[in-house]
Order: C-alpha cells, then structure tokens, then sequence
C-alpha cells in the first residue's frame, strides 16, 4: 500500500458517513481501565488535580516507538493518579527522567503537533452531534478513548488545517443554545465584549 492509498484509507476511517453509527457508538467518549494491561494498579484515596504535558516529537518531526510507548503506557495507568511514577520508574525511558521531579503530580502526557490540538481535545471532539461535525466539517470517529494512547503522525496529514478553529466554532455553536437560547451566536461578533456576550444569562 502506497502513502497516499493508506492516508486515504484513514481519510475514509475518520470521516466515515454518520448513517454507519449506533447510539451505542456515539457519540461516546470512555475511558479503558488499566486492569485490561497491568495485573495491580494502585487507586490512591487522595487525588490530585489532572495536568498536561505536551510531548515534543524528535528532530524528524515524528514521535519514536519508544515516546509513543511510554505515552501510552503513561496514560493507560490513569487510574493510579499520582502514584504511576512510582509503578512505571523501571520501564521510564530516559529522555522522560524529568517526570520523577513531580512525585506529586497527576501528569497526563498528550503528544503535541504543531499543526492542531487533536490530542488536547479529542475528548470534546467525540461529544459533539454528528450533525454538528458535519457541518464543520470535522472528523466522525466513533467511540473515542480518553486519555489519548498515542500520537498518529497521519492526523497533520488528514485533518484540516484549520481543525482548531472548526472545533472552537464547532463548541460555541453546540454549547450557546444551552445557555442562552434567547438569541443566535452568529448574531455576534468575535470582537463583542464579554458584558454583551453574557446579558442574558441566569
């Protein structure tokens, strides 16, 4: 298979017709529980707050079997919280060392691209109706994984150039008439005050 009949194939495979779907597919955005991969994952009672880092790729604009790796095996040990450089600290590759600086802190590691936020996202991405990805022109995944696994170097490939400014309009049309169905979003100005924005709202 040639590059271009694969990124074809993960074209088709990302942006499939809504019609494929079941309610029991989407939109759903889960969570897959370390137990499936490690036979004791501690579950600390104190739980720190999430944060994230995003992983640079390497010199060739790529993330390497090794960083690819240890993200997912990071992330899949997400019920441990905190406690997962603990568990993980053998197997840490060492170009990830600097994580034994924060004991203490729940650390998520997303892989960072320079092209979109895909992986800061994801989870947002797979809550929003079909219809509203349709319109946006945005990927029609099905169920989505949170915290993401892996980085998959053929999103810069596939993805719009402008997917996080589709998702960003994308949210503000799902989310406003929620919570102020007395007027229209388009009916605004990306330059509106704040005070203009939020006149109407309990």
């Amino acid at each position: 298979m040639t590059t271009k009949e694969f990124l074809q194939s993960q074209k088709q495979e990302w942006f499939p017709k809504s019609s494929t779907f079941d309610r029991n597919e989407y939109p759903v955005c889960g969570s897959l529980s370390g137990s499936f991969f490690y036979r004791l994952i501690p579950n600390p009672t104190e739980r720190h707050p999430p944060e994230f880092v995003f992983i640079k790729p390497d010199d060739n604009g790529i993330h390497s079997l090794a960083m690819k790796g240890h993200i997912a095996q990071w992330n899949m040990a997400w019920e441990a919280g905190h406690l997962r450089g603990e568990i993980l600290r053998a197997e840490m590759p060492e170009s990830f060392s600097w994580l034994d600086n924060y004991k203490d802190a729940n650390i998520y590691l997303l892989p960072y691209s320079a092209k979109h936020g895909y992986y800061a996202h994801q989870h947002l991405l797979n809550l929003l109706p079909a219809r509203t990805r349709e319109k946006f022109g945005l990927p029609l995944t099905k169920r989505g994984i949170w915290p993401t696994e892996s980085a998959h170097w053929f999103l810069d490939r596939i993805l719009p150039k402008d997917f996080d400014q589709r998702l960003s309009r994308a949210m503000a049309y799902h989310i406003w008439p929620l919570i102020n169905n007395s007027s229209r979003i388009n009916r605004y100005t990306k330059s509106e005050p704040i005070s203009l924005l939020t006149h109407n709202l309990n």
